[in-house]
């Protein structure tokens, strides 16, 4: 039964396709396989479809190790293989491999009995006992077995000393890396302490920005609501005597003693989030139950003075009809819980502090570029935003007059925010927004900035101003993509390994940093928003990555996201800018002083106490 006939015709049977598996390589070196072709590499994060039949593999580093993978191996697993699991015994030896690779990164920490180095810096130091550089992260302590080591900071390895040990013959002890390194611990100390000093610095500005902004929305909603509060009062000293003159005197005493009651019921409430809840619930209810019976009342008069052929007096008819009283119920009802929460601790104030904050964002931070017309003027063109004190400074500057700027920030919250602009025609770009060239791919922020952006540009331009475009410190003419036509892939490339980040958190390399001492860090941000926590895990997370991903991150510092597109457009309209680094508009660091970086230890004095404290006792 090989083949069968229809129609008078032979069919041969479809050929069963051969089971096939799809193997990734997510180790962070580069391997190769060998299918029974020949050898062929397959580097970090590259998948190959193959047959479900075994073969070899081995590192491209190491090529005289080579593993065979059979087939009762290969049809044990899923459809989906990875290198660093699914492979048997090739995957068990690359996962010790890397988990011995990451653990000697560290210091081992000892129970004492033998000279040890205590790092109690707030900063990370990195060791060289003879097996390469180690970690030391704050107020760790560490054994010292050899005749000499050498000690650097791990955020500055200019910071560094040889240290040439004398034995001592006395009792054991301890050398602290604050004081008793000389040469390196005066150096180290002045660099822990501008950093401290930039984080406070930082640290104030922002508190500072934040009360200022905090009380100007203060004052705005004390405003609004004693606006409110008048405009209320003057309405019922209005209506009032008006109700009485056309003899609707019981009606508004009515409306007059419910604000009063609802009034006072919601002054005698508790404060509790629970009543605060009922009466906001209230207050909507009681402004519709009023417009709903407005309206109903408005049409039952309509009805009656209709079915009384226009004889009665429409007057007349609100005083006798019982509407009447309810319309004015409600009202005065509405009126008494709203006259209520625009007291200062009553609900309405948190409204109006969500509207006055959107209001102040859009005067204060909210950015549109200020191009001044003045012929060979520097003009910032492009700015990076996460130097946020600096950025504040630029604003303030630019509105004033002083400052030259073709930025554009438009934050959330604000009506710009999320919205696009189409490509022109003539640029000749793919992409329904702008967003698709800028990004890859459209974005929740919307382009709508980059439209105004270009326009600044042109503007800029057209004046003969000096285009300047503003790097990270110390990072000039870094950062750039290729061209404007491969900002969105390479911007998605970016965003596809960071989003690899989550899975280093729960990576056993990230394991090692965290029992190593990594959150003694200090996580306090100074003015490039970052902090020596996020920085020293930026470094591990990027030693994690394959040498092909994290080289790219490396050579894409510089310049933040939207810059990179920025300065790419710059270049493709053929204008010509300056490159200027951001230390321009940050405070400068304290200078420090030159001191020789080798020298011959001597044991240091320590008293009982400190002894104790760093457990050399």
């Amino acid at each position: 039964m090989g083949s069968r006939l229809f129609d008078g015709a032979r069919m041969e049977p479809a050929p069963t396709p051969e089971p096939t598996v799809s193997l990734l390589n997510d180790l962070r070196n580069a391997v190769e396989l060998d299918l029974g072709e020949g050898w062929q590499e397959l580097e970090p994060w590259q998948s190959r479809q193959m047959a479900r039949e075994g073969f070899a593999i081995r590192l491209s580093a190491d090529r005289t190790r080579i593993w065979r993978i059979g087939t009762d191996e290969l049809v044990s697993q899923g459809q989906n293989l990875r290198t660093s699991k699914d492979l048997g015994l090739f995957s068990q030896e690359m996962k010790a491999e890397a988990y011995r690779e990451w653990s000697e990164m560290y210091l081992e920490d000892v129970p004492g009995g033998k000279l040890q180095l205590v790092n109690d810096l707030d900063a990370a130091v990195e060791v060289d006992i003879g097996r390469g550089w180690r970690i030391l992260y704050p107020n760790q302590k560490r054994e010292l077995s050899e005749e000499s080591f050498s000690i650097r900071l791990r955020e500055d390895q200019a910071v560094m000393s040889t240290i040439s040990q004398g034995r001592a013959s006395g009792p054991e002890y301890c050398l602290r890396t604050s004081k008793d390194l000389e040469a390196f611990s005066a150096k180290a100390n002045s660099w822990v302490a501008n950093e401290q000093k930039a984080v406070q610095k930082e640290t104030e500005e922002r508190q500072r920005r934040k009360k200022l902004s905090e009380a100007k929305v203060e004052r705005r909603v004390r405003k609004f609501a004693v606006m409110g509060f008048l405009i209320l009062l003057c309405t019922g000293v209005v209506l009032i005597p008006l109700m009485a003159s056309i003899g609707l005197w019981s009606h508004a005493c009515a409306g007059l003693g419910m604000a009063l009651l609802c009034f006072l019921l919601y002054l005698a409430a508790p404060r509790t989030r629970r009543c605060v809840c009922i009466f906001k619930s209230a207050t909507r209810i009681l402004a519709r139950c009023g417009i709903a019976t407005g309206v109903a009342t408005a049409v039952t008069l309509l009805v009656l003075r209709v079915q009384s052929n226009g004889l009665e007096d429409p007057e007349e008819l609100v005083r006798n009809h019982p509407m009447g009283y309810l319309l004015f119920l409600f009202f005065g009802a509405f009126a008494g819980t709203l006259a209520r929460s625009l007291l200062p601790d009553g609900p309405a104030r948190d409204d109006l502090r969500v509207e006055s904050r959107r209001r102040l964002l859009e005067e204060t931070i909210v950015f549109q570029g200020t191009v001044m017309e003045e012929h060979g003027k520097p003009c910032i063109t492009s700015w990076p935003g996460k130097y946020a004190t600096a950025w504040d400074c630029l604003v303030e500057s630019a509105r004033e007059g002083e400052t030259s700027a073709a930025v554009v920030f438009l934050p959330e919250g604000t009506k710009e925010f999320g919205k696009h602009s189409t490509i022109p025609h003539s640029e000749g770009l793919a992409g329904e927004c702008w967003c698709t060239p800028l990004y890859g791919e459209q974005k929740p922020w919307g382009c709508k900035w980059w439209a105004l952006w270009i326009g600044n540009v042109e503007k800029a331009v057209q004046v003969g101003a000096e285009l300047h475009v503003y790097f990270f410190q110390q990072a000039c003419g870094q950062g750039k993509v290729e061209s404007f036509d491969t900002a969105g892939r390479e911007n998605l490339r970016r965003e596809a390994i960071f989003a690899r980040m989550s899975e280093f958190e729960e990576s056993e390399e990230y394991r090692y940093a965290k029992e190593a001492g990594i959150k003694k860090l200090c996580k306090k941000k100074r003015h490039d928003s970052s902090s020596q926590h996020s920085r020293e895990k930026h470094r591990l997370f990027l030693q994690w990555l394959s040498v092909e991903d994290a080289r790219f991150l490396k050579e894409s510092e510089g310049l933040g996201n939207s810059q990179k597109a920025e300065v790419a457009w710059l270049e493709r309209k053929g204008y010509r800018y300056t490159e200027v680094d951001i230390s321009r508009w940050l405070p400068p660091d304290e200078p420090q002083e030159e001191i020789s970086m080798e020298w011959s230890l001597q044991e240091p004095q320590m008293s009982s106490l400190d002894r104790v404290a760093y457990g050399c006792e």
